[in-house]
């Protein structure tokens, strides 16, 4: 692949993407003048002047440098006073009907597949050609990469390394750099990013050793099911596009080991990142072997008349992009060509690997990789109302595990797959004494699982007073779903999925609460919000479970509900009812 120290010869950063071979999902005008560049630090004016019939080529911001470096290999070849390209920055396929000319050829270099599709439709535009290719990688401090225990440069990165790292494992402690805090990941959004959703179906599938076949399993997850969850938690820092994943130049170690361990990015950013002599160099290890590359298509864009301006100038510069010549010009410039073969500038201290086989991805696949991330990376904010009254002691028929036990397990469970973003709370019902006065208690706030609490994690906090709530009284089930539905929906989080997680097994009984089920489903549908949608999930354990009354609380906010006779039964209780959102 490529080590990363000294000074690079060749042009500036790009970072681009597609996805990896064999990922399935779980369950994103020139005229006259100077040939400007605008680089994501600014912008590069090169002393040439455009052409009259000048066409412009659009690209990612990550891209522009390199292909500047070829527009002027270009015109060099075409032995032309003036530039017959400029090149211009598209943040994105959507960005391009605000840029585009109605009356003027350009050109788009595509990064996927995707960005083909998501090209509006509104843009007239010509078939895609394979151009180039650049290698999806994990970028790391090089003092990181060379502790030895990501095998760099000597082996590659395998499944149950990476898996290691996943599940906490292996830590940047171990290394004897206990300063570097926990192995982490910044990298652009999947959902926009071809790079970042090569990088995501990447990683998960070395994480589960091959291809998913299934969506991994939350409500007990295998240790490969729970590196692939995890995946999704080590990434802890989203940029706003690929041009902003990598440090700062003058970043200290310090400062970019605190940001992220490692970066998703591609091949020739890490050159580029190291050619201005940053002050932490970056080393890259690469996904799949390579195989997670993206490819680069060149499309004619705008006006498709023949004598359209620069539709001349365009013909020209996309025909010797896919030349020998322009083939050699953007391995020049840091790109690989479409097989893989690796680029030619040679940047000092960086060895580029012999071919690495880059993986064609057909668009579902892609498509479905961006869905999995959705899915994944959806935060859940859940307020558990938990009934603590003295039936929940009781042992399900046949067997030794009490309801209560088993609603502590499921929170056990559940911590263990939860992101470390999304947030919890708990809430008890039952009765305080033999008159049946309720009580409701909220032990803890909602909050985010991570937060510090005390000298704690929420979450830790959660499960203590899951552990400590006393079981005994009645089950003043109404009253309590209404104070702990106006809490969670006082507390509610555009950022999140909001939802109250009922835990109950009996009906509304025992109890001095005025509260009917009539009452309550009153209440529910004049508070229920559609700016502030908070939704009820309720499970109820055991026969004696009201399920008509917990399916129409569910059903008065778009909820769930699901009954659960025996600890069995939980596992398909819990999928139906959390995870399908």
């Amino acid at each position: 692949m490529l080590q990363t120290y000294g000074r690079h010869r060749g042009s500036s950063s790009d970072r681009v993407g597609n996805v990896a071979a064999a990922i399935i999902a779980l369950a994103a005008l020139g005229g006259v003048g100077v040939v400007a560049v605008q680089g994501p630090t600014g912008s590069r004016q090169a002393e040439v002047r455009t052409c009259d019939d000048a066409t412009t080529i659009y690209a990612s911001p990550a891209l522009t440098d390199a292909l500047a470096q070829v527009a002027d290999d270009y015109r060099v070849a075409q032995r032309s006073a003036c530039a017959r390209v400029a090149v211009q920055q598209a943040a994105g396929p959507a960005a391009l009907p605000g840029l585009l000319s109605s009356d003027r050829a350009a050109l788009w270099l595509a990064r996927s597949e995707g960005d083909v599709a998501a090209l509006p439709s509104s843009v007239r535009r010509t078939a895609p050609q394979l151009v180039a290719s650049t290698p999806v990688v994990l970028a790391m401090p090089s003092a990181m990469a060379d502790t030895g225990t990501w095998g760099w440069p000597t082996r590659p990165l395998t499944p149950d390394a990476w898996r290691s790292w996943m599940l906490g494992r292996s830590t940047l402690a171990q290394t004897g750099h206990p300063e570097w805090a926990s192995f982490s990941i910044r990298m652009a959004d999947p959902a926009t990013s071809p790079t970042a959703a090569i990088g995501f179906g990447a990683m998960i599938t070395l994480a589960n050793g091959g291809p998913l076949a299934k969506a991994p399993d939350y409500a007990e997850p295998s240790d490969k099911d729970l590196a692939v969850i995890k995946v999704e938690h080590r990434i802890t820092s989203l940029a706003g596009n690929d041009g902003d994943v990598l440090p700062d130049q003058d970043d200290t170690l310090s400062e970019v080991t605190s940001r992220a361990s490692a970066y998703v990015t591609t091949e020739r950013a890490v050159a580029a990142h190291n050619a201005v002599d940053p002050t932490v160099p970056l080393a890259a290890v690469p996904l799949a072997g390579g195989a997670a590359s993206v490819p680069l298509s060149v499309l004619g864009v705008g006006a498709t008349a023949d004598d359209a301006p620069g539709a001349a100038s365009a013909r020209g510069f996309r025909a010797y992009l896919t030349s020998a010549s322009g083939l050699a010009a953007l391995r020049a410039a840091g790109l690989r060509a479409p097989d893989g073969a690796a680029p030619t500038d040679h940047p000092a201290g960086v060895a580029y690997a012999a071919p690495l086989r880059p993986a064609a991805v057909p668009l579902p696949v892609l498509q479905q990789t961006v869905q999995a991330w959705r899915g994944m990376h959806s935060r859940i904010s859940s307020m558990v109302l938990v009934d603590a009254s003295g039936s929940m002691n009781q042992h399900f028929a046949g067997g030794a595990t009490s309801r209560i036990d088993l609603v502590r397990g499921l929170v056990g469970n559940v911590y263990q797959t939860a992101s470390p973003r999304a947030r919890s709370g708990v809430c008890f019902f039952h009765t305080s004494n033999e008159l049946g006065t309720p009580l409701i208690e909220r032990p803890t706030d909602l909050a985010v699982n991570e937060s510090a609490d005390a000298d704690r994690q929420h979450r830790d906090v959660v499960v203590q007073a899951m552990s400590n709530v006393t079981i005994k009284g009645g089950t003043p089930l109404y009253q309590a779903v209404r104070e702990a539905y106006a809490y969670t929906l006082d507390e509610y989080d555009p950022g999140y999925v909001n939802q109250l997680v009922i835990l109950s097994d009996g009906a509304n009984r025992d109890t001095t609460s005025p509260d009917t089920l009539g009452q309550l489903l009153t209440y529910l549908n004049e508070a229920k919000d559609p700016q502030r949608p908070v939704r009820i999930i309720c499970l109820g354990y055991g026969a004696e479970a009201d399920m008509g009354a917990l399916q129409a609380i569910a059903s008065a906010t778009g909820g769930r509900a699901a009954q659960v006779n025996s600890p069995s039964e939980m596992k398909a209780a819990v999928n139906l009812a959390l995870f399908s959102l």
